[in-house]
């Protein structure tokens, strides 16, 4: 753990000048979504028309914590409200991207 980590943790993410603008939802060629940790549940369920309630749960990354009731690690995966949320990338305790895709209805 860095002392990055440990700041981000108090205070939020730290913007620094070398870190790059990303989208908080991204479209992929195989029809998957790329979803950043940060993005608030509301925008969430305006993108995937979604029900997860924002009020108790206010980003993506909050809803998965909860959602697995533990710490996961990159892999992880977890199906919610016909997506499967896997996690992609981790920094210390956050996490930072996941990745989305719809489940087929035989799955759901």
């Amino acid at each position: 753990m860095t002392l990055e980590d440990v700041l981000e943790e108090l205070f939020g993410d730290i913007r620094e000048e070398h870190d790059r603008e990303e989208k908080e939802i991204a479209a992929r060629p195989d029809g998957s979504h790329l979803v950043l940790g940060k993005t608030p549940v509301r925008r969430f369920n305006e993108a995937f028309g979604t029900k997860f309630p924002d009020r108790e749960r206010e980003t993506v990354e909050e809803l998965l914590l909860h959602a697995f009731d533990r710490l996961p690690r990159g892999g992880d995966r977890i199906d919610l409200a016909g997506f499967a949320f896997t996690v992609e990338r981790l920094k210390g305790i956050r996490i930072v991207e996941v990745g989305v895709r719809p489940l087929p209805p035989g799955e759901q």
